[in-house]
Parts: C-alpha cells; sequence; structure tokens
C-alpha cells in the first residue's frame, strides 16, 4: 500500500512538474527581488524626546510620545519635508518612528541607499515637528515671559513707592521739626518778655509800697497844706495798682501763651513719632510683597526652567540594513518553500481534477 501511495505521488508529480516548477520559479525570483531591494541599504536613524514639563520629580509631556510617532508614521509632515528639500511629489517617504519599550523616546527611522539624502530628510522630518509641536511649548514659555514681568514690574513701582513714602514723610517731619524750632523762638521771646514784665510788675509793686508807706506818714502829720500832696500820691499811687494789675494780666496771657507752644511741640513730637511708625509699618508691607513677589520670580523661573522643548538625543545616524539570513541561504529556503507549496499546489490540482472526472462518470 505504502508503495503504491508513493508511486501515485510521483506520477502525480511528474504530471504536475511544470506547475511546482513554476511555483518554485516564482517564489525565488520574490525573493531575488526581496533580496536585491534590501542590499546595500541602510537605516538612517534619529531619536528625539517630546517637549515636556519637569515639576516636583514628575514630567507632563505637551503632547504623548506615542501621538507624535503615530503622526510620523502617517506621513503627516511628508509633505513638508518634500518642499523644504525640493523632492518630487511622487516620490514615497516612508519615515517611521516608534516609542522603544519602556521609554518615553521616539526613535525616527528611514531606510534608504542615499545616506545622505536619508539624513536629510529625518532632519527636515524633525525639524518640521518642531516647528508644529513646540507651539504648546512657545505658548508656555510665552505665558512665564509675561507673568514674570509683571512680578518684576510690581516690584520695581514697589521699590518707588518705598523711596516715595520716605521722601514724604522725610519732608513731613522736617516741616514739623521746623515748626517746633520756630516755636522754640517764640517760646524764648514769650520768656524774656515774660522775665521783664516780671522785673516791671515787680518794680512797680516795690514804688507802689513806698508811696503807700510816704503817703501814710504825710497823712499821719495832719498837715492842713499837704491835701494837694496827699491827692497827688492818690492819683500815682491808683495808677501803679492799674497797671500793676494789667502787668499781671500781661503775665496770666503770656504764661498761658507759653502753654499752649509747649502743647503743640508735644503734639508735634508726637506727630513726628506716629509718622515714624507709620513710615516703619508702610516700609515693613512693602518689604513684605516686595519680598512674596520676589519669591514668585523665582517660582516662576524655575517654572520655565522646568519646560523642555523638543530635543534631538541622537543626531542622524546610518546604520546598515541587515537581512534576516544571508543571500544563499534566503534562496535555498525559497526553493524549499517552492517546492514544497508547488507539490502542495500540484496535489490539490490531482484531486480537484480527479473529481471532476467523476462527477462526470456519473452523469
Amino acid at each position: 500500500m505504502d508503495k503504491y501511495n508513493i508511486y501515485t505521488a510521483l506520477i502525480v508529480i511528474k504530471n504536475r512538474k511544470f506547475v511546482i516548477i513554476a511555483t518554485t520559479i516564482l517564489l525565488m525570483g520574490l525573493c531575488a527581488i526581496f533580496i536585491s531591494m534590501n542590499s546595500n541599504k541602510h537605516i538612517v536613524v534619529a531619536t528625539i524626546t517630546p517637549g515636556r514639563d519637569v515639576r516636583g520629580g514628575q514630567v507632563f509631556y505637551f503632547e504623548a510620545p506615542h501621538i507624535i510617532a503615530s503622526a510620523i508614521d502617517a506621513g503627516t509632515f511628508a509633505s513638508q519635508v518634500k518642499s523644504k528639500l525640493n523632492l518630487p511629489n511622487d516620490i514615497s517617504l516612508n519615515v517611521s518612528a516608534k516609542v522603544p519599550f519602556k521609554t518615553k523616546l521616539i526613535s525616527i527611522q528611514y531606510k534608504t541607499k542615499d545616506i545622505k539624502l536619508g539624513k536629510k530628510i529625518l532632519n527636515a522630518t524633525i525639524d518640521s515637528l518642531i516647528a508644529s509641536y513646540n507651539d504648546n511649548y512657545g505658548l508656555q514659555i510665552k505665558a512665564t515671559t509675561k507673568r514674570i514681568e509683571e512680578k518684576q514690574n510690581r516690584i520695581k513701582a514697589l521699590d518707588r513707592k518705598k523711596e516715595e513714602w520716605k521722601k514724604k514723610t522725610a519732608i513731613k517731619i522736617e516741616q514739623k521739626k521746623a515748626e517746633i524750632a520756630n516755636i522754640h523762638e517764640q517760646i524764648k521771646l514769650l520768656d524774656n518778655h515774660l522775665t521783664k514784665t516780671l522785673s516791671t510788675r515787680n518794680q512797680t509793686h516795690k514804688n507802689t509800697q513806698q508811696l503807700l508807706e510816704q503817703r501814710t506818714n504825710l497823712l499821719s502829720k495832719n498837715d492842713k497844706n499837704s491835701g494837694l500832696d496827699r491827692l497827688l500820691y492818690t492819683s500815682v499811687i491808683q495808677g501803679n495798682i492799674s497797671y500793676q494789675s494789667s502787668l499781671d494780666e500781661d503775665i496770666i496771657n503770656i504764661r498761658r501763651d507759653k502753654k499752649k507752644l509747649e502743647g503743640r511741640i508735644n503734639s508735634l513730637k508726637i506727630s513726628i513719632d506716629t509718622d515714624k511708625i507709620n513710615l516703619e509699618e508702610a516700609l515693613t508691607s512693602i518689604e513684605n510683597e516686595r519680598a512674596d513677589n520676589l519669591v514668585a520670580v523665582g517660582t516662576l523661573k524655575l517654572e520655565q526652567d522646568a519646560l523642555v522643548p523638543i530635543q534631538i538625543v541622537q543626531q542622524p545616524t546610518d546604520i546598515p540594513a541587515k537581512l534576516p539570513a544571508s543571500p544563499l541561504i534566503l534562496l535555498f529556503l525559497s526553493l524549499i518553500a517552492g517546492i514544497t507549496v508547488g507539490s502542495t499546489f500540484a496535489f490539490f490540482l490531482e484531486i480537484l481534477n480527479s473529481q471532476c472526472q467523476e462527477e462526470a462518470k456519473r452523469t
């Protein structure tokens, strides 16, 4: 039975030898074309990192790496690259990209025989990619820079406000000190006037006492001819008493004016102390706000430094493209595959032919 099966198989192979030969030639031809197309080819490879925001040990990508890789695979930048390099529109740019396992890098590849052109194509692709995806980075940088400028302008305004407070308070204090000095001069004049008035009042009082004694002596003599003298004494004494009373009133007024001036000095001194306290409080408030703005500027600069655009980790470099095996092994494998596939196809045709003949006999 086994001999019969082998004999039958050989008969089938003999009858269908052209099918087997044709299939074998086809597969070997395809293999030869594959070898020819991939021989002397190079893979130009570049590696980039996406734009990202690095804060507090965490990384936030402006665009996910796999989305960028998908855009490259889809040929999103092909037209831009062709325009930049003046390449024909009908040329196919099979630029591919992938995200290596457990990384956030993007590996960009282009297979070509012209290494120089391949590098240009990859560089143009990366340039178009950066121009497209770095918009988010640019907007972030612009927004952060604006906030930094606002904080710095506020710091300058606070510095000006600080100097204005110092200048305004210094002027107020100097004016009050000048007024105090002027009041001291007024008090000095009042003291001099008081001294003279007291001296005059005491002298007037002394004179009045003497006149009273003289008039008393005159009255004690009972001289009939002294009436005119007594009248004169009385008139002078009354005048002195009136003058002394006026001097007493002047003394009271001088002392009252002096007390008012001294009260004014105390008020001015208190006002000066208040101005100094207000100045210190204002300067403290300004310094606190200034310090807060300085901290904010530092924080914003750190945030700005944490913004990283798309970066090229590896410049385009060429790697010789490797075949899965040597050309001879590939041809041998294609030969085996051709014979196997051809034989299978031959047996299939033989079975199909037998079934058709049986159906014809029945009818």
